[in-house]
């Protein structure tokens, strides 16, 4: 017989004294651990004592017979799995089947045949030890699935605590980034080819055609000496709140609040500031409506289109982004000739002609000034805008842009006129 991991132990079971000194021969010599009993209720006691790798069983026993023995032997949830080998002198087809059905694995004939009852016997050790095999190997595999599951569970559950970190993370990046945009416009980086805050540089500039709108609260200072700090504030905070959206509506953003004032830009149409400016005339005059401890205001705009650099200044602990050029000058000194002019919106000459069908809007020539530092003379213009009784009609009488030669009621003799008025350095 092939060698064995581990010496395997038969049980004899057999009233036949004859019988069992034959087959403890036969069985030892074949390299065997052998234990005998020669009834039914011995096997029992002996299987369960012992629990032997495989049981040869007589059929023909005193008391218990070997079928109830077989039975008996099966109920016991520790022994079920032991092959059982039958021997008898029985032949009928009816008693083979009989034993099959109580779980024996085979039957041997006797008189027994030494090499046959070896054959057998060695064979269904051999499935008796591949069968315990493929259950440690399932019971194996079983743990390590276990395992697995286990590990994969703490994967996952850190893998979601991962995720909730990184969604808040997220959240609190967006936030910062959305609090962020409330300093420095979105579209001021994206004017930077930034994506976003962390990338911007000291240094960074373009240069751009624009038009730059200032707005500014007339007579402010005065007005505040009359309110408390947070008085101020909360009436500068409500006005900002209901002009500030109308600019953003038109396609442009907030460069910087001063005070009570507002430098707008817009990098696309011209005509975005102009139709910017009549909103931002209608959302004031619905302020003023709204009032009711409030005093009434009025503000003046400028405009001007022009080429400036956008970019950032300051130093490496302390950066700010701005916008340097004369246009954004000149549009600051139009917004204070609202007040020689006594009109809300000025624009200049250079805006007009960037208008694509400037025709849509009500403009009246006013005056050409120089402006210091420029030798060269700037047209200035009246953007007329609907007041609160001319809004409902506004859009259905075709406004005309007027020229110097048809529309001059009274021009002032030329003079630099913004020199006398002071500006906000930006």
């Amino acid at each position: 017989m092939e060698s064995h991991e581990s010496q395997h132990t038969v049980l004899v079971v057999d009233d036949n004294p004859t019988n069992l000194e034959v087959m403890i021969e036969l069985l030892e010599g074949d390299g065997l651990e052998v234990l005998v009993a020669l009834d039914g209720a011995g096997a029992l006691e002996q299987a369960e004592l012992v629990a032997p790798d495989l049981i040869l069983l007589d059929v023909m026993l005193p008391g218990l017979d070997g079928f109830e023995t077989c039975q008996r032997l099966k109920q016991v949830e520790a022994l079920r799995e032991i092959p059982i080998i039958f021997m008898t002198a029985l032949s009928a087809i009816s008693d083979k089947v009989r034993g099959f059905n109580l779980g024996a694995v085979d039957y041997i004939t006797k008189p027994l045949q030494h090499q046959e009852v070896l054959s057998r016997v060695r064979t269904h050790l051999t499935l008796r030890e591949l069968q315990r095999r493929l259950v440690r190997a399932n019971e194996d595999l079983e743990r390590r699935v276990q395992e697995r599951t286990e590990a994969l569970a703490r994967a996952n559950a850190t893998l979601a605590a991962e995720n909730r970190e990184r969604l808040q993370a997220n959240r609190e990046l967006q936030a910062t980034n959305r609090a962020f945009e409330r300093f420095v416009p979105l579209q001021f980086l994206q004017l930077l080819s930034r994506a976003r805050a962390t990338e911007v540089a000291l240094g960074d500039q373009v240069q751009l055609s624009m038009t730059v709108l200032f707005s500014d609260i007339r007579s402010f200072t005065q007005l505040s000496e009359s309110m408390s700090p947070a008085d101020s504030f909360a009436f500068i905070n409500d006005y900002l709140r209901c002009i500030s959206p109308v600019i953003r509506e038109h396609n442009g953003f907030i460069d910087k609040y001063i005070g009570d004032g507002i430098m707008a830009l817009f990098p696309g149409e011209a005509a975005d500031a102009l139709d910017a400016a009549i909103a931002m005339r209608a959302a004031l005059d619905r302020f003023n409506a709204e009032a009711v401890s409030r005093p009434q205001i009025e503000a003046g705009i400028g405009i001007h289109t022009g080429e400036l650099m956008l970019g950032i200044v300051g130093e490496e602990e302390r950066l700010q982004g701005t916008v340097i050029s004369d246009a954004v000058n000149l549009a600051a000194r139009l917004e204070t000739l609202t007040k020689r002019y006594k009109t809300p919106v000025v624009i200049s000459g250079q805006t007009l002609t960037a208008v694509e069908h400037a025709e849509r809007y009500d403009c009246r020539l006013l005056d050409e000034v120089r402006v210091k530092g420029k030798r060269e003379e700037v047209a200035v213009f009246e953007l007329r805008c609907p007041g609160p009784e001319r809004h409902a009609i506004a859009t259905a009488r075709p406004p005309v842009r007027a020229t110097p030669r048809q529309t001059v009621e009274h021009r002032p003799e030329p003079s630099s006129a913004l020199e006398s008025h002071p500006w906000m350095v930006l």
